[in-house]
């Protein structure tokens, strides 16, 4: 159980309804999803994005809990968090704890603002759309890629303007 008092968003109940309504998304949906918020990027996820994170992520800072690949999450957050437009990156390479040992996967992903009042960002969140740790065993694109040590493929969307009511 996370003790949010030590965590640096503090008590639920006082986080900014951009942040209460994008947990609430993540909670319910079935599919991995992280939330990066605040100064430092503190992690908030749902159960299926415990497989990628590990059981004591919830709550530390992004940074931490991803210290081995943050050199290449971590730009692709900060751009998406700074500029407010949406990514899509295509088998990404990574190595990843996964229980005992590290491991190489590949992920695809999106990372998307959260757009607080006036629509300005207020922290990014991240789908996980595949992740491919049997073709890293074997596959000779993969392995070409791995060593070759390629920039993640990443795709910018222009943000949608936001939906107004008509009222």
């Amino acid at each position: 159980m996370t003790d949010w008092a030590k965590v640096d968003l503090g008590s639920p109940l006082a986080w900014p309804e951009a942040l209460r309504t994008t947990v609430a998304i993540c909670l319910g949906s079935q599919l991995p999803i992280l939330i990066w918020w605040g100064p430092n990027l503190t992690l908030l996820h749902n159960d299926a994005a415990a497989e990628i994170v590990g059981p004591h992520a919830l709550g530390k800072p992004g940074r931490e809990v991803w210290a081995g690949v943050w050199s290449t999450l971590g730009p692709l957050i900060e751009t998406v968090f700074a500029s407010g437009i949406a990514s899509w990156s295509e088998d990404v390479p990574l190595f990843v704890d996964r229980e005992v040992a590290q491991r190489e996967v590949y992920l695809s992903f999106s990372i998307g603002p959260i757009l607080g009042k006036g629509g300005i960002p207020d922290g990014p969140d991240l789908h996980r759309e595949r992740d491919d740790e049997a073709r890293a065993r074997g596959a000779p694109a993969c392995r070409a890629a791995r060593d070759s040590r390629r920039a993640p493929r990443s795709r910018a969307r222009p943000r949608r303007p936001a939906l107004r009511s008509s009222r």
